[in-house]
């Protein structure tokens, strides 16, 4: 018999209660959400558990509800399925209140009252499947739904792991539609999207259940003076394995026989990576052989590669008296994968990611036996990484950090799907090409004013004299790396690490060769990293050769090291800047505009410049606003003033919202702009009014924007024909301008200045609305 923890019992009880109120007033439409927030470690899977026996039971005897019968589907990602039907068979072995089984166990093709059915996501989200696809004996998803609707039941859809459907958009939500579930539960520890019924519960009742450590260690007691010339990667692994035995002796003192796991993320070493990402491989598992006598032949390590080609020992890692020590992995460790004895984490830096986010640490977080101890060392996970302090960043896919603000839709109102032009260049490849280094001369010489071989006999010293004028640095010796020490994450806090004590470690060549490459990926502007990186190292190294005499491996500490930043940064900004102009020049100019059909995205992603903003009406949750260093609202005094408009106008409205600007995720309407060229007009603000009718309004002040007159024509013809399409919603819309009166102005149709408004109409939200 499981007992449930004080914060378990909590939210069986809110679930219950909130399942009730759905049931009650929601029983005829389709697909309320109820969310479901627990963080790593809390036991979702028996909170679930229990709360749908006791639903069960309650609803065999509760004669005032207007439905008694339903079934359940459970559906989660990867074979994770599996591992949760397992764990409910066990739990409902003996009171059987439900039925758990899997497709094949379904005899009838109808789900009877009280089943319930796990299904992995990737076998119904793909039209080849066979639980999908039509066949003869009729043994496919849609039979199973109509047969069990058809007998009056009504569906429950449990997403295990639901934030990882949100990233599905379309797809997810054409599939939870064939379900018809007459409500979702998401359980995730980062909910992707909000609702009216949500259960939430608090890391910090976890914490004090002592089900999860008090807290996360980075870097511990590093030390450079102990680095004694071995490679950071070394040092830091030998520090790792240190606190590992640390553990071992703390744990053997009190009483138990744990023997503590070390994680290891290696970086990725896909084709599109070099060959330095699978170096750190192969020191890491020659030091653990040849010093440490960790191997796998010895079967203290285990190996767990993303590829799936690469799994060795693997079988009962998870005991608490396994005799691994070290488990390699790259990337994520297979999701669901449950390890409390897993104490130690050491992340190296990857050079295809441009900041780093710990994705892992959750793995580190559960205490092995449900309690704390005495000694607080066993109490706190301990993580190392070979990341500077800048590139630290702590994300929220298992702690609840956040990297950047995010802005989720509002699950429970109506959304809109419509036209929206996308403009695409006809066969341009969003990467460097090869007259990148032609792009880097021309930058050198008119940014830094050097000069060619051709242009003095002597440049060679010209140049490095110029180079000390713009305080470039070329004769640097030696690079070092700062790392966070003694970093303290605090479970309850968001955002970027607060620690700023560091140290400072010596980098080798190898290192210094895999900063490089980090650092030339980092900075490919709009450019695609992997295919670009290489480009600009490559252009490096040539420019410095030809016009300072620098060979490479000198080449890259003078490009990496902070003093050299300013020069650094103007100079590849400036090569990028050519390079566009050098394109444009030899590609045509033709563009085809893609029609695509629009709806607003799942969530919305902001940087630390932006901060919540008080509305009630916008479609996210919160709404965010960008600000300027000085503390004031970077967004235009208009927009707010029309933001505050449609506030005071709340009563007509169903939402609205602030437009993105870039890419398929914003809605746009193409024009032709003053040099007859096509171009994107991404309207500022989209309108759902409560008679279904859509606005779309962009604020303008007159004069302000030369491109107005093409802007406004484009979305008055685009306004147009949505309202002669027998299929479209009403559209209302155009350039607004906010005059003397308080009020707003808007042309009706096309115009042919952007300075006249005195034919323009009144706007009036409410007549719009009605």
């Amino acid at each position: 018999m499981i007992i449930l923890k004080k914060y378990q019992q909590k939210a069986v009880a809110e679930l219950l209660e909130k399942t009730y109120k759905i049931i009650r007033t929601r029983s005829e439409q389709q697909g309320t959400k109820l969310v479901f927030k627990a963080p790593t470690g809390a036991g979702k899977t028996v909170v679930m558990a229990a709360f749908l026996k006791q639903l069960a039971e309650d609803l065999a005897s509760e004669p005032d509800l207007p439905h008694r019968e339903f079934a359940y589907i459970w559906i989660a990602p990867n074979q994770l399925h599996l591992q949760s039907y397992r764990s409910l068979q066990r739990f409902f072995e003996h009171n059987r209140v439900l039925r758990p089984i899997q497709f094949n166990g379904i005899d009838e093709m109808c789900l009877h009252h009280t089943d319930l059915l796990f299904l992995n996501w990737q076998s119904i989200s793909n039209e080849k499947n066979l639980l999908v696809r039509e066949n003869e004996q009729g043994r496919n998803l849609d039979t199973l739904i109509f047969n069990t609707l058809r007998k009056g039941r009504k569906i429950i859809v449990i997403l295990d792991e639901a934030h990882l459907f949100g990233t599905k958009g379309k797809k997810a939500l054409e599939v939870l539609e064939t379900l018809k579930g007459m409500m979702e539960i998401d359980v995730s520890a980062t909910p992707l999207q909000r609702s009216n019924f949500e259960v939430i519960v608090d890391r910090h009742d976890v914490v004090e259940e002592e089900m999860i450590k008090k807290s996360v260690v980075l870097n511990p007691a590093v030390k450079p003076e102990e680095q004694e010339g071995d490679s950071l990667t070394i040092y830091l692994l030998k520090q790792a394995l240190k606190k590992r035995e640390a553990l071992a002796a703390a744990y053997e003192a009190a009483g138990t026989n744990i023997n503590p796991l070390l994680l290891i993320q290696l970086p990725s070493d896909t084709k599109k990576q070099s060959t330095l990402d699978k170096t750190i491989r192969e020191n890491v598992v020659a030091h653990l052989e040849h010093k440490e006598a960790i191997a796998t032949d010895y079967g203290n390590l285990a190996i767990w590669l993303s590829d799936g080609k690469d799994k060795v020992n693997l079988e009962d890692i998870e005991k608490e008296d396994s005799p691994v020590k070290v488990l390699l992995f790259k990337q994520a460790i297979a999701l669901g994968w449950n390890c409390p004895r897993a104490a130690v984490l050491l992340i190296y830096r990857e050079i295809k990611q441009q900041t780093f986010t710990i994705q892992t640490v959750g793995r580190i977080l559960r205490m092995p036996e449900h309690k704390h101890y005495e000694q607080e060392l066993l109490n706190v996970g301990h993580v190392y990484t070979d990341l500077s302090r800048n590139a630290i960043v702590i994300v929220r896919d298992e702690m609840d950090y956040f990297l950047d603000h995010t802005a989720r839709r509002k699950s429970e109102l109506p959304l809109v799907n419509i036209a929206s032009d996308y403009l695409q260049r006809k066969k341009v490849r969003n990467r460097l090409g090869a007259k990148f280094k032609q792009a880097m001369r021309h930058a050198i010489e008119n940014t830094w004013n050097m000069k060619n071989m051709f242009q003095s006999t002597n440049h060679f010293e010209e140049n490095r004299q110029r180079a000390k004028e713009i305080f470039l640095d070329l004769n640097i010796q030696q690079l070092e790396l700062k790392v966070i020490k003694e970093g303290v994450f605090d479970e309850l806090k968001v955002g970027f690490l607060a620690q700023t004590e560091t140290a400072t470690f010596e980098e080798n060549m190898v290192e210094i060769m895999y900063a490089f490459r980090l650092y030339c990926r980092r900075n490919c502007g709009s450019y695609a990293p992997v295919d670009s990186g290489g480009r600009i190292e490559g252009a490096l190294k040539v420019v410095f050769e030809e016009y300072f005499s620098v060979e490479e491996h000198q080449t890259m500490k003078v490009v990496l090291h902070p003093n050299n930043q300013p020069a650094m940064q103007t100079l590849i900004r400036a090569a990028l800047a050519a390079y566009g102009e050098i394109m444009a020049a030899i590609r045509s100019d033709e563009q085809d505009v893609k029609i695509v059909r629009w709806e607003p995205p799942v969530a919305l992603h902001y940087s630390q410049n932006y901060e919540a903003y008080p509305v009630k009406k916008n479609l996210y949750e919160p709404f965010y606003i960008a600000k300027r260093s000085d503390g004031l609202f970077a967004d235009s005094s208009v927009e707010l003033a029309f933001i505050q408009y449609l506030e005071q106008h709340a009563d007509v409205l169903t939402w609205w919202h602030k437009n993105t600007v870039g890419g398929q995720d914003s809605f746009s309407v193409v024009y032709e702009n003053l040099k007859g060229k096509k171009s994107s007009f991404f309207v500022d603000f989209i309108l759902l009014f409560k008679n279904n009718v859509i606005g779309l309004f962009d604020t303008k002040t007159l004069a302000s924007d030369a491109e107005m007159v093409g802007k406004q024509n484009a979305l008055a013809n685009y306004v147009r024909q949505q309202n002669e399409s027998p299929t479209a919603r009403q559209f209302v819309g155009g350039v607004i301008v906010p005059n003397e009166a308080g009020t707003w102005l808007y042309p009706s149709g096309e115009i042919d200045n952007n300075f006249d408004s005195s034919t323009w109409q009144v706007l009036d939200l409410k007549q719009m609305g009605s």
